[in-house]
């Protein structure tokens, strides 16, 4: 392989979210001293198209306001054409900030305070909070657990859907943390119960290009016209190309009139622009990456394999579910029949390990936990390690 993902670059002296140690410990009951391998924040550099796009800026020396120009949009459609065989216009990208900020200004846009917004459980705890803080109803289709993956409870689906009036469903997809990629005909069967009740479906895919062992993702909107004028596709590069830092996300949007309320909103509060940065950043990640991008997945690949491997020989009371795509985990540790409080106490405490905890996705995934495994093999030994030895303790 060209590039050296075994590398490891010390990141517990930058301020970031994932390894700060004021950071963790807020998060984790007050244990700063755990090894983190929680939030989706890659522990692999970018790829070497983006540090020069970003270098360049550097040395020009000044980071006034930017635009977006021709360059940057040709960027975003080669990339989703060339992945995603999603050929889309410029005039349907609007640039966010952020994918998490994007929901709430849909669910302010397109909802009504406590109108109905659905969300398939378990599932990226922001959908959850997002509803719930701006006084929305909150209605939950759990995915059924199959004991070795998830599925689509249908029936449940649109049932919920006619009780509660939902105006608006948020979709995981691929979805976090189950780790499924929901096949053509899953997706189809949604966005025809969501057409046929009058629902916006709002398709969360910022983790598409995270795909897995020859799996497929489809994306929502190219399925049909009817599902791309029903729908809002949030993406960005920053899952894949490890730039959440610099807050640059693509919201397509085909449908003129919902892009043009979406697009009041973005106004009337005062949310445009973008960082030369960040806008330099995803033209370094969708022009000059390729082949990072597909080493990057194999080495995923392998990570993944690893840790099926150490938690089959060294850790049998776990079970690690499928991962078609993301490169976040779902393990399952019912068998040791803890209290939440107990699953804190074991990894904070016993393990000394930050992970994300499956009630912070769903009442119903407690005894579950999510594992980041987007890091160098040393370090995703050095967490498995902590878990098989606390547990020999």
């Amino acid at each position: 392989m060209k590039y050296d993902f075994d590398k490891v670059i010390d990141r517990s002296k930058i301020p970031c979210v994932k390894w700060h140690p004021e950071y963790l410990s807020k998060r984790f009951n007050g244990h700063k001293d755990v090894f983190p391998m929680w939030v989706a924040d890659m522990d692999l550099p970018s790829s070497e198209g983006v540090l020069a796009r970003i270098q360049k800026v550097v040395d020009d020396g000044i980071f006034g306001y930017a635009c977006l120009d021709d360059s940057f949009f040709s960027a975003v459609k080669r990339w989703n054409l060339k992945i995603h065989q999603w050929d889309i216009k410029t005039e349907w990208i609007v640039f966010t900030a952020g994918v998490v900020a994007t929901l709430n200004f849909i669910i302010h846009e397109f909802t009504k305070e406590e109108e109905s917004i659905l969300i398939q459980s378990p599932v990226y705890y922001p959908f959850k909070n997002s509803i719930i803080n701006n006084n929305r109803n909150l209605v939950l289709n759990p995915l059924i657990d199959t004991g070795s993956s998830y599925q689509i409870d249908f029936v449940d689906m649109e049932q919920k859907i006619v009780d509660h009036n939902v105006k608006l469903f948020i979709m995981c997809s691929p979805h976090n943390p189950v780790g499924r990629i929901w096949t053509k005909e899953e997706l189809t069967k949604m966005g025809e119960i969501c057409l046929k009740h009058s629902v916006l479906v709002v398709a969360d895919e910022i983790h598409n290009d995270l795909i897995l062992f020859n799996n497929k993702h489809t994306v929502f909107a190219n399925i049909s016209e009817e599902f791309a004028m029903n729908s809002i596709t949030c993406t960005a590069p920053s899952k894949t190309f490890n730039l959440a830092g610099l807050h640059c996300s693509l919201i397509i949007i085909s449908n003129p009139d919902i892009r043009e309320k979406y697009q009041s909103r973005l106004t009337k509060l005062g949310v445009g622009g973008i960082n030369i940065i960040g806008m330099e950043a995803t033209k370094g990640a969708y022009l000059e990456s390729d082949e990072w991008y597909q080493e990057m997945l194999t080495y995923l690949e392998g990570n993944y394999k690893y840790l099926c491997e150490f938690v089959s020989e060294h850790i049998p009371q776990f079970k690690v579910y499928p991962l078609e795509g993301t490169y976040l985990t779902w393990i399952d540790m019912r068998s040791m029949n803890w209290t939440e409080k107990e699953v804190e106490e074991f990894f904070e405490v016993k393990a000394k390990l930050g992970v994300d905890y499956g009630s912070w996705f769903g009442d119903d995934s407690v005894g579950f936990f999510r594992l980041n495994i987007a890091c160098p093999r040393s370090l995703l030994t050095e967490g498995l390690n902590r878990i098989k030895n606390a547990l020999e303790k």
